[in-house]
């Protein structure tokens, strides 16, 4: 293992992401987690959904909506009823695969 996660792998990840817009999610995520321990928690206030770093996580692991769908989670417009179903559900569905994925703890 190369050590523990934290904000700092986020920020990473957001860094490569931005000089690299067309990398797949999956990948960016893999340079930055890969051999890495830790609680998803660790991660701090990015991987509250509709975070930048949550939308990497979103592309990478839901498999029923699209970055831009979990955009809907910050918007003004949005129902609050229906931003209550998204964090629900990528606490639920979402945050659960990448922790898995990565070998994480919730």
């Amino acid at each position: 293992m190369i050590g523990n996660i934290g904000p700092d792998v986020a920020r990473a990840a957001l860094a490569i992401h931005a000089s690299h817009p067309k990398a797949p999610a999956l990948d960016i995520l893999k340079v930055c987690l890969g051999q890495r321990t830790g609680c998803v928690s660790d991660l701090g206030p990015a991987i509250e959904a509709g975070e930048p770093f949550a939308l990497l996580i979103a592309d990478a692991f839901d498999k029923g909506m699209t970055r831009d769908e979990w955009l809907w989670v910050d918007s003004p417009l949005a129902d609050p009823k229906l931003v209550e179903a998204l964090r629900q559900l990528w606490k639920t569905e979402v945050l659960p695969r990448f922790a898995a994925h990565y070998s994480l703890t919730l």
